[in-house]
């Protein structure tokens, strides 16, 4: 069973303050951040799909995350969420609560 992302507020979207320093202990509590958590190889590979021709440096987070508002879709609702970026689930970030 998937659920749509409508119940989360915009702190699930985005992070207040500096949103691309990189996390030490790697939960990240946003979708913003958890992009930015994703490995070159993992970029690379949702670049490749959603953005065949461009390399993956020039694509912005925020292309990213306009694919994810247009899936709307998670596994689950508790803690990690698992976001899914396409709509197959191919691709999937975990966010993991504040606390």
């Amino acid at each position: 069973m998937t659920y749509t992302l409508d119940s989360f507020g915009p702190e699930f979207w985005r992070t207040p303050g500096e949103p691309n320093v990189r996390l030490v202990n790697k939960r990240p509590t946003s979708i913003e951040q958890a992009l930015w958590e994703v490995c070159f190889d993992g970029w690379a590979q949702i670049t490749e799909r959603f953005f065949p021709n461009r390399l993956p440096q020039d694509v912005d987070i925020s292309e990213i995350m306009a694919i994810i508002r247009e899936t709307n879709t998670c596994s689950n609702l508790d803690s990690p969420v698992e976001v899914w970026i396409d709509r197959k689930g191919d691709f999937k970030i975990k966010v993991y609560d504040v606390r």
